[in-house]
């Protein structure tokens, strides 16, 4: 047995505005889609692409073995949108929907490199305000 391995374990995260309000317009979608991905590269997680509709957030990320799903979707949601918040990015107060809401929901997806690359596809297929490192 090797004394070291490797873990991937992708997750495809997907979380929704306040009452799923559709509140982020296009320009604020790739300002906070920009945020993740740079957000997550300073948190050590790496971010394959991560799209933000009006009203939900789509991301795909390799899952560090150092944190668990609870802890980043936390992580990326508290910064983003304190950013949101800070930066004025919209004109009110910005929030994102609580886990236990009823339009709130997460998708996880465990799967090899080819499948991801299908849900990169899925989510670069909605439209350019996404951003990818993920080829």
């Amino acid at each position: 047995m090797s004394s070291h391995s490797y873990s991937r374990c992708w997750i495809h995260l997907t979380w929704a505005t306040l009452r799923r309000e559709p509140i982020l317009p296009k320009s604020a979608g790739v300002e906070v889609s920009g945020f993740l991905t740079d957000y997550a590269k300073g948190k050590g997680i790496y971010m394959a692409i991560n799209y933000v509709n009006p009203e939900h957030t789509h991301a795909l990320i390799d899952l560090p073995t150092s944190y668990s799903v609870e802890d980043v979707t936390k992580l990326l949601k508290g910064a983003s949108s304190h950013s949101i918040n800070k930066n004025r990015i919209i004109g009110s107060r910005f929030r994102w929907g609580r886990a236990t809401e009823p339009s709130q929901y997460l998708t996880l997806s465990s799967t090899p490199l080819h499948g991801t690359l299908r849900i990169k596809n899925s989510i670069t297929a909605r439209e350019p305000s996404s951003t990818s490192t993920l080829s």
